[in-house]
């Protein structure tokens, strides 16, 4: 009778570690899978957009200082199925999954987000003749270098006549201050004019999101300003 007892304690250990082996191994094999990536969140939640206009801000930094670029960027307007217009304010039902990858480059990070629309909730027009105004400013003790600040400038651009915001068609409600824009940018862009630290740009939007923005004034701050 002993010996039954311990044949039978022996079938129970070589089950119970045959278990923790399949255990293990199923456990190995879900962390091998996160190389292609495993769903940790997935959420439905609800996104502003209240501008309905884009401006600068300091996005990301590289060698030799912070950068400009217009903001909302491509981060906060990057949903699949969904296409972001000037001059529009947004409610909207996005569905939003985030996904960890084990063996990601360390510039990408572990963790990823990808967002989808699931419902436009809300689109709205902005005001007719809605003002607003961007800065672009550089300053060394923020690290706000030069060369960032003309790359920000580059958003601003003169083509064949016809100036962008972005990629935003305007036109100045005066003549000459586009010409006085296009003479200063040109300035900078040549090393000349250095001395200027800030613009900024005060714009409007005429009665319907779909005319170009108007330019209504710019103004620049000299280095020397207190």
């Amino acid at each position: 009778m002993g010996r039954i007892k311990r044949v039978i304690s022996i079938l129970n250990m070589s089950i119970f570690f045959s278990s923790l082996l399949i255990h293990i191994s199923c456990s190995v094999t879900a962390e091998k899978n996160c190389v292609t990536g495993c769903l940790i969140e997935d959420r439905t939640e609800e996104v502003i957009l209240a501008n309905g206009y884009l401006s600068f801000c300091q996005a990301f930094q590289m060698p030799g200082g912070f950068y400009w670029d217009l903001c909302p960027g491509q981060s906060e307007l990057n949903i699949a199925g969904f296409d972001w217009e000037w001059g529009y304010k947004y409610k909207l039902l996005v569905n939003s999954k985030k996904y960890r990858f084990d063996d990601a480059p360390e510039d990408l990070g572990t963790i990823r987000e990808m967002r989808s629309i699931v419902h436009i909730a809300e689109k709205l027009p902005v005001e007719p003749n809605l003002n607003f105004k961007t800065n672009l400013f550089w300053n060394a003790e923020i690290q706000y270098t030069y060369s960032g600040f003309l790359q920000g400038l580059q958003r601003i651009k003169n083509n064949n006549s016809d100036f962008y915001f972005g990629e935003k068609l305007f036109v100045c409600r005066e003549p000459v201050t586009c010409e006085n824009l296009s003479q200063t940018i040109t300035r900078l862009q040549d090393g000349k004019n250095d001395d200027i630290c800030e613009f900024t740009f005060d714009f409007s939007f005429q009665k319907t999101p779909d005319l170009p923005l108007l330019l209504n004034d710019f103004q620049t701050t000299d280095c020397s300003s207190p």
